[in-house]
Formats: C-alpha cells, sequence, structure tokens
C-alpha cells in the first residue's frame, strides 16, 4: 500500500511538473511568435521582401487577399518583389495587432492579426482592412510560417 501510494504521488509530482513546464514553454513560444510578426510587419514596412520572406518556410503556402495562391517560399519571394515595386506601405497608416496566438502542439502556434492601411498602388489609393490567419512552425529554434490566409473585411463589417 505504501508503493502504490507513492508512486501515485510521485506520478501526480510529474504531471503537474510538466504541466507547469509547458505553460512556461508556452507563454515563452507566445513572445517569441509575438516577436517574428513584429519582424515580418517591420520587413514589410521597410519593403524588403526577402528578410520578410526569411520567416516562411521552404514550402510556405500564401493565400492572399484577393483568393490568389502562392506555393513555396520562391514564388512567395518573387510575387513579394514584385508587389513592392508598386505597393508602398506607409507607417502611419499601416497598422497591425495580434489578436490572438493559440499553442496547437510544442511545434505548431496559430495566430490571429488583424490588419488595416492605406496603400499607394500606383496612382491608385487604397484603404484596406482585413485579418491573417498564421500558422507557424517550429524548425530547430525558430519559428517560421508554414501556412498564411490573408481574409479582407468588408467595408462597414467588423471593427
Amino acid at each position: 500500500m505504501k508503493n502504490f501510494l507513492f508512486s501515485i504521488l510521485t506520478l501526480s509530482f510529474f504531471a503537474l511538473s510538466a504541466h507547469q513546464m509547458q505553460a512556461q514553454t508556452t507563454a515563452a513560444d507566445e513572445q517569441a511568435l509575438r516577436d517574428v510578426y513584429a519582424d515580418i510587419w517591420k520587413q514589410y514596412i521597410n519593403a524588403d521582401a526577402a528578410k520578410l520572406c526569411d520567416h516562411y518556410t521552404e514550402d510556405a503556402t500564401s493565400v492572399a487577399w484577393n483568393g490568389k495562391v502562392v506555393q513555396g517560399k520562391a514564388n512567395l519571394l518573387a510575387l513579394t518583389e514584385e508587389m513592392m515595386k508598386t505597393d508602398k506601405p506607409d507607417p502611419a497608416t499601416h497598422k497591425y495587432e495580434v489578436q490572438s496566438v493559440r499553442t496547437i502542439s510544442k511545434d505548431v502556434a496559430i495566430a490571429i492579426v488583424g490588419l488595416q492601411g492605406t496603400s499607394q498602388m500606383g496612382d491608385q489609393v487604397i484603404h484596406w482592412k482585413g485579418i491573417n490567419s498564421v500558422t507557424f512552425v517550429r524548425q530547430g529554434k525558430d519559428w517560421k510560417v508554414a501556412l498564411e490566409v490573408s481574409t479582407p473585411i468588408m467595408e462597414g463589417m467588423g471593427n
């Protein structure tokens, strides 16, 4: 009976310790994910497509505002470089807010990010607002974007 009670107490201690370690890791990972997204946004504002795309996996998928699906980091880089020739982000009007981060497992997390801005595209000024759903995967010690889906918010809808 003593061995049984000792075994239960020991198992409970290890389960509680593992849970607390997971909670600490999750908090650290959440901050790391927020930091990665902040750098993605910084590189977007700076129009540095290469540094922006460094945050994506080689086989990343991106679904743009218009529904266009881009598969692979190399294709995403080419499209981003082309877009940045005409889209001049204004840091005074471009804003983002990481609304939530949810850790799915120790190596997978999802961030929901609200976005808005005013872009100069050629001779046209476009005011836009949307939500990004970003799936991150851990590669070594780094978090990388594996899937990004951009959803525009229709005028008069949402906050």
